[in-house]
């Protein structure tokens, strides 16, 4: 395990980003304020909540690696990491990633395309942006003996470092499948 698994999970948390960007950014009004039949929340509501998670990322890593720093905890090898996936995996049933994030072609926080989007969806977009870039760059500067050594902590559990990059993207990628992309799809779903 090295910084290259931290680096492909992360590219796929921006990929998924822009893959979200890109289908909500030019949204109308009335489609943001859709609240599908039985639901709770509106698409705009779904959205802040998605970038409100993603902000907790450039706080709760840094938290979480110096909390773990003070932990007698063991050091984890390929297998330990192995075993922390599969546990996120069987979290999050179905589909874990929209089929299409290949064609998305960003890798870095910074490099999230923003042009085309309403002025509103901008905004939040751009807030969502820097929060990924704080994250991105504490996550950068850790060390392979940090990723063996320190762990993630959620309300779901303790997680390797790259298990806890995942976690963010699996659980993004649930949540935009299952609420929003459904609701967008809702027979009820406004045209413009």
């Amino acid at each position: 395990m090295d910084k290259k698994l931290n680096h492909l999970l992360w590219v796929e948390k921006i990929k998924l980003t822009q893959y979200i960007f890109n289908l909500t950014g030019q949204l109308s009004e009335k489609q943001l304020e859709f609240i599908p039949p039985g639901g709770y929340w509106s698409i705009r509501q779904d959205l802040e909540y998605l970038r409100f998670i993603d902000s907790l990322m450039q706080f709760s890593f840094p938290l979480s690696v110096s909390v773990s720093s003070i932990l007698p905890l063991k050091e984890l090898d390929e297998g330990d990491i192995e075993l922390d996936m599969e546990r996120l995996y069987n979290l999050y049933p179905g589909p874990l990633l929209p089929g299409n994030l290949g064609t998305i072609e960003v890798e870095k926080a910074s490099q999230l395309l923003l042009d085309g989007f309403s002025k509103e969806m901008r905004a939040m977009f751009e807030s969502w942006k820097k929060a990924l870039e704080n994250a991105e760059k504490y996550l950068s500067k850790l060390e392979i003996g940090d990723c063996k050594k320190k762990r993630f902590f959620s309300v779901l559990g303790i997680f390797s470092i790259p298990a806890g990059i995942d976690l963010h993207t699996v659980y993004s990628s649930h949540f935009f499948l299952e609420k929003i992309k459904k609701a967008m799809e809702h027979s009820d779903f406004p045209k413009n």
